[in-house]
Parts: structure tokens; sequence; C-alpha cells
């Protein structure tokens, strides 16, 4: 998968002439898209329902495996609930439970990350469903769409020189088999989830047209499961084409909209704003908008101050990022001309060896102190 987006790469140039700063890195934040599916789309079963009409004896011991694998399906336990729905498979092939075994098999898998058995997994259960099961289709066909995505996701990944192509052929398959359940299940109840889905993995291959027009049709729908994660990736996507200022009015309306917003979102949320108020500044830099490009920056600025600030235990991946919050901080202030402070954050970063910006936080430090003619204090950083 290719780079989330926020701040530009370069660091912010400077009209001033001084030596420019080592570049900007960005922590990738995650939008927590598989915990959010997983808890909108799990499938409970009442042990009723896997329960076929046979008297038979191998019928009635199907029938205790498929309880079996229910009731632990049900607990989360998916590891176990896979192994009875592959032993019923297995030994009684003949079952009249059969499609609800392979369909459950995958599930299985897909919750247990095993995507790559999930795959023909479910394509055996959306090849061989019965009439009587036919009610499992549009959820068979969501999940095997999102096990495709997940390894084009894993696939982007990998080292692999050859993963990136890949990585395209599973994003793109995921984007068909969403296109098809979108066509024939229209009015299936989670379609929002595969607008969602189908939208993220146009992001990923740069489809980015096909995506705002998927989550575009997502944002219609009545009660959209993913309207803020949704809202994100419009956002980023609005970053992605060079588009700042559309990008922060959706962060901002985010904020604007949700009084009661996870904790852990809204520092994401006010993180990439922050990114792309830089973005911005950068922009208007470069087309002469000094004054616009200061207000920027010292927006920007002012919300990286404030995730610097938080402490880890107000909220969960606050110390995750503050690190990146103070060096990128240093960056905007030293666009406001502000470089005592700057070459002091920098500093700052410098001597916390685990921070992965310790490097480049002593390189830009010292540039600023020489900048500052402090020649003592940028030989001792160097």
């Amino acid at each position: 998968m290719k780079p989330k987006f926020g701040c530009c790469n370069q660091a912010p140039g400077r009209t001033t002439g001084h030596v420019p700063l080592v570049g900007q890195r960005h922590l990738q934040l995650g939008r927590l898209l598989g915990k959010l599916f997983f808890l909108t789309l799990i499938c409970l079963l009442p042990t009723s329902s896997v329960r076929s009409q046979g008297n038979d004896e191998s019928e009635k011991e199907a029938n205790r495996l498929a309880v079996t694998a229910a009731t632990a399906q049900n607990e989360g336990d998916f590891s176990f609930a896979a192994t009875r729905w592959k032993r019923l498979l297995d030994e009684y092939p003949q079952s009249a439970l059969v499609g609800k075994a392979n369909y459950n098999l995958g599930i299985c898998l897909v919750f247990t990350n095993q995507f790559e058995l999930a795959v023909p997994q479910l394509k055996k259960t959306i090849e061989s469903l019965g009439e009587q099961d036919a009610a499992l289709m549009p959820n068979a066909m969501m999940y095997l769409g999102f096990a495709h995505f997940r390894i084009g996701q894993q696939a982007a990944q990998s080292p692999d020189p050859t993963s990136s192509r890949r990585s395209n052929i599973e994003l793109t398959t995921a984007t068909e088999v969403f296109g098809r359940l979108i066509e024939q299940y229209l009015d299936f109840e989670e379609i929002d989830q595969a607008y969602f889905f189908q939208a993220t993995a146009f992001e990923n291959l740069g489809r980015l047209d096909e995506a705002l027009g998927s989550l575009e049709k997502m944002f219609r729908h009545p009660n959209p499961k993913f309207l803020i994660s949704g809202k994100i990736l419009e956002a980023q996507i609005r970053d992605t084409e060079g588009k700042p200022a559309a990008a922060i009015a959706v962060y901002e309306s985010i904020l604007a909209e949700n009084s009661d917003l996870d904790p852990a979102i809204k520092l994401e949320v006010d993180f990439f704003n922050a990114q792309s108020h830089v973005m911005l500044a950068n922009q208007q830099l470069k087309q002469q908008q000094s004054t616009e490009a200061i207000d920027s920056f010292r927006k920007a600025e002012t919300i990286f101050e404030r995730i610097a600030s938080l402490d880890a235990t107000q909220v969960e991946i606050a110390g995750s990022i503050a690190h990146e919050a103070v060096y990128q901080r240093a960056f905007c202030l030293a666009n406001l001309d502000q470089k005592q402070r700057a070459a002091e954050l920098f500093t700052q970063i410098s001597t916390v060896p685990e921070s992965p910006f310790a490097m480049e936080a002593m390189i830009n430090a010292s540039r600023m102190r020489m900048d500052l003619n402090q020649i003592g204090l940028a030989t001792e950083l160097l």
C-alpha cells in the first residue's frame, strides 16, 4: 500500500536562502479499517440455524459439529471454530450443512487473518450455495472482496520486488468483487461497507476519481457505518490531488460535526489536519502568498503543539505520534522565523535515541544553530 498523506515529503522551503532542513517523514496512522469492519459485519449464528433435519447417524454427528463450531464462532474463538467446520466438510461432505459450513469456514479464516486460504474457501462457498442458503451470498461476496483487499495491502508492504504487481491484481480484484456485490444486491443492508472498501481499494490503486465516486455513493446511504473513516479517506485523496484546502475543509467538518468523536480518532484527524495546513503553506509560498503561508504554518504549529502535549495515558496513540508532532512543529517554527525555539525542539528530539527522527533532528538542530551563529552548539551536536 502506498504511503498515506499529510505534509509534503520535503521540508518547508524558505525564501531567505538558508540551508534547507532535512526532509520530513510521516508516521503511518492506521484508520482502524479491519477493526471497524469486523465489528459491523460479524454474523452471530443461532445454533438452531445450523441444524439440519436429517435423522441418520452421520447427519446427527454433522449437527453436533455444527453446533460446536457455531458456539465457538459466536464466542470469538475463530481458530477452533474453523477446525470444527473443516472437520464437518471433510467427514460429512454429503451433509445438508455443507453450504453453511463452507461459508462459516471462510468467515473464520478471514477473522484469523488467513486471507490466502479464505479466498478459495469463499469462492467455493459462492459457487456451491444452494437455494436454502442463498441469503448468505452477499455476505460471502463481502468477505471475499475484503480478503482480496487485505492480501493486496499486505503485498504492497512486502519487500519482494514482485509484490507490487500482486498487490495491484488483488486490489483490482477486490474492486471488481465489491462492484458485482453492489450491482447484484443493491438492497443489501451492508452495501455501504462495500462502497467503503471499494473506495479504499481504488485509492490504494491511485484511481482517485473512482474512489471518490464510491465514497459519494456511500455518503448517500442513510446510516453508513464508516462515515468518519470515509470522510478521512476523502480528505486524504484531496491531499493526494494537491488540494490541501479541500482536505482541511473535510477534516474541520469532521471535528465540528462530531463532538463525541473517539479521542484516538480525533487525534488522528487533528494530526492529518495539521499536515494539510503545512502542505497548503508550501503551496502558498510557491505562489508568493507569504502572509497566507504564515497563517497556515501558524495554524499547523498550534495543532502540533497541542498533540505533542498530550499524555499517552489520555489517548491510546498519543505517545506514538508525540515525537513526530514535536518534529513537525519545529519545521513550522522554522518557517515562522522562530529559529531559536525550532533549534531547541530539534535538539530535544535528537536526544531521544528511540525516536525514528533522532538523526534528522540532530542534523536540523545543527543547521539551525549555524543559522543563529551558535557555532559551538552546532559543533557539539555533530
